[in-house]
């Protein structure tokens, strides 16, 4: 599947993704640095009342919000064992999770992958649901 949009657009994409996957427990976001991975993130979380600011992890590698959503950035992990050596797979199902830089995952971890890409206008992005999506 894919959505083509305007950063103006980015509730109805969030609120799209909701209504197709109410039950994912792993969101993973594939794209380039700056592509908007986060700030797709934020506003899933603002449709489900998160209200405070959320900022890319990428330093405190998870941050959590109201105790059931967890936000990772992966991008200093180099392998699952070290994922899981720092604790994060304890947190990792213990609600609704979105991981940036998912791929040390990717053979252990049952994942709802959305990439995102740079559209041809300044402020269009192009997002696909990959094909081994379960839903």
């Amino acid at each position: 599947m894919k959505i083509e949009f305007t950063l103006s657009e980015l509730d109805e994409v969030a609120a799209r993704l909701w209504e197709r996957f109410p039950d994912a427990r792993v969101f993973a976001f594939y794209g380039d640095l700056g592509v908007g991975k986060s700030t797709l993130i934020r506003e899933m979380l603002r449709q489900k009342g998160v209200d405070e600011a959320v900022p890319s992890p990428t330093f405190a590698l998870v941050q959590t919000y109201r105790e059931r959503f967890h936000h990772f950035d992966l991008y200093r992990i180099k392998d699952y064992d070290e994922f899981c050596r720092a604790a994060l797979d304890e947190l990792l199902y213990s609600g609704t999770s979105f991981v940036e830089w998912p791929e040390i995952l990717e053979d252990w971890v049952d994942m709802v992958k959305i990439k995102l890409e740079y559209g041809v206008e300044n402020d269009a992005r192009v997002l696909y649901l990959c094909d081994d999506n379960q839903r």
